[in-house]
């Protein structure tokens, strides 16, 4: 399996930089994948709020070839989200730090609500503005240095689980 063969070379490139607790993590999940079995699921859920009754598509890759690299991806991106302002934990952050503001009678609130966010993700512009802000911004470095991420890792793993994303 190609993919399985990039995990490895990820694997061997990288145990080093991503310490012993990560490599086993991301080896022990590639190798308790199905033969067969390696692909991701595409399905559907019902947003039954909305009329008419529209869809969001999941892409769920639990069990899949990507799901020890990804679900390692994601604690790494985690570590940099709690360093960047714009980002929101919830809806409910967001509606709490707006209510304990004062405003200007003046002022506008406006929302809105983003649709289809990953399934539009342009992969060919993705990786290399997310490498760009890794490698290039200080604010980049300066957060993976104090977070302990290896930079070289964390994009060539992004580009394995973006750029293979295989499901069914």
């Amino acid at each position: 399996n190609y993919i399985r063969t990039l995990i490895d070379g990820f694997i061997t490139q990288f145990s080093k930089r991503i310490g012993t607790d990560s490599t086993d993590f991301i080896e022990k999940a590639t190798a308790s994948v199905i033969p067969g079995k390696e692909a991701s699921y595409l399905y559907l859920t019902a947003k039954v709020h909305k009329t008419p009754l529209k869809t969001r598509p999941i892409i769920s890759t639990v069990g899949s070839i990507t799901s020890g690299l990804g679900r390692w991806v994601d604690v790494e991106l985690k570590k940099i989200s709690k360093h960047l302002p714009y980002i929101a934990k919830s809806s409910r952050e967001v509606k709490n730090d707006l209510c304990s503001q004062q405003w200007d009678p003046s002022s506008l609130l406006f929302t809105m609500d983003a649709t289809s966010m990953y399934t539009n993700i342009h992969v060919k512009h993705a990786l290399p503005t997310i490498k760009e802000f890794l490698t290039d911004s200080a604010q980049g470095i300066e957060i993976c240095k104090k977070s302990k991420i290896s930079i070289n890792a964390l994009v060539a793993a992004i580009e394995i689980v973006m750029e293979h994303n295989v499901f069914r």
